[in-house]
């Protein structure tokens, strides 16, 4: 009696090749759409917004807590999206 065995790719080796192979194809199609440009735009106009609130009058801050959102702010949208805090 003979034996044949053959080698197979595990199933979740597959799974992740293909998966790899999508991500790569949505984040083409994603480039070719303008999106990361989009979300550059509208990661400046939402720290426009954020400085004309923070700069409001309204607020009577002291201008040393002005000279901080340089570093806080940055800090705190960072914070949102994930990165280590700097």
């Amino acid at each position: 009696m003979q034996i044949e065995q053959r080698a197979r790719t595990h199933p979740w080796v597959v799974m992740l090749r293909d998966e790899h192979v999508l991500l790569g194809k949505l984040a083409e199609a994603a480039h070719r759409c303008g999106i990361e440009e989009r979300l550059m735009r509208q990661v400046e106009l939402d720290g426009a917004l954020i400085a004309t609130i923070l700069n409001d009058p309204d607020l009577e801050m002291r201008p040393e807590q002005k000279a901080k959102f340089g570093t806080v702010v940055p800090r705190h949208l960072r914070a949102i999206d994930g990165e280590a805090a700097a």
